[in-house]
């Protein structure tokens, strides 16, 4: 996959995604794809992870994505950056 620029989160999602993974919460993810194809998921979140920062969150079978892939979490808009 091509590396391009992350583009950060909004800084108060960060919150419903740590809260969501510590209560174990089963969450709906829309998310663009490698094929820049919309995809929609529901699953729980294993982690949270920064490498070569890159903000990931981690899926139960491993799977992994970035966080600025994610458009709606629980109907919750996850496309705005964070603005610091």
């Amino acid at each position: 996959m091509i590396n391009r620029p992350y583009q950060p989160i909004d800084c108060g999602l960060y919150d419903y995604l740590e809260k969501w993974a510590t209560l174990r919460t089963q969450v709906e993810i829309i998310y663009i794809d490698e094929n820049k194809v919309p995809k929609q998921i529901t699953t729980l979140i294993a982690d949270l992870k920064t490498i070569s920062s890159v903000e990931y969150l981690i899926l139960p079978n491993k799977t992994t994505l970035r966080l600025d892939d994610i458009l709606t979490i629980n109907g919750k808009d996850f496309s705005g950056t964070c603005s610091l």
